[in-house]
């Protein structure tokens, strides 16, 4: 592992959703992007982040507005940091 430059990191839910409340302001997150970010991360786990965040989120209120809300921006700041094909890469 140390030699593939792999990293271990574990993220608490809660955390990520609060953080992602104060997005314009939080240091965290940007960390956060940019970790997840990283070439070296498994695509399929990404997804599985990303996904399971969303389904934290869906509450059926507002037709799933937080939802979208909040898979917009994250395809948005993965695109910042891995170019759109690179985003969509890693989401598939």
């Amino acid at each position: 592992m140390l030699e593939g430059n792999y990293r271990y990191v574990s993220v608490y839910r809660d955390t990520t959703q609060f953080e992602w409340g104060r997005k314009d302001t939080s240091p965290w997150l940007n960390q956060f992007l940019d970790h997840i970010a990283l070439p070296t991360n498994d695509p399929w786990s990404i997804a599985q982040l990303i996904g399971c965040s969303l389904l934290d989120l869906w509450d059926g209120k507002g037709e799933g507005a937080l939802c979208a809300a909040y898979a917009a921006f994250m395809l948005e700041a993965l695109s910042e940091r891995l170019g759109e094909d690179g985003a969509l890469k890693m989401l598939d």
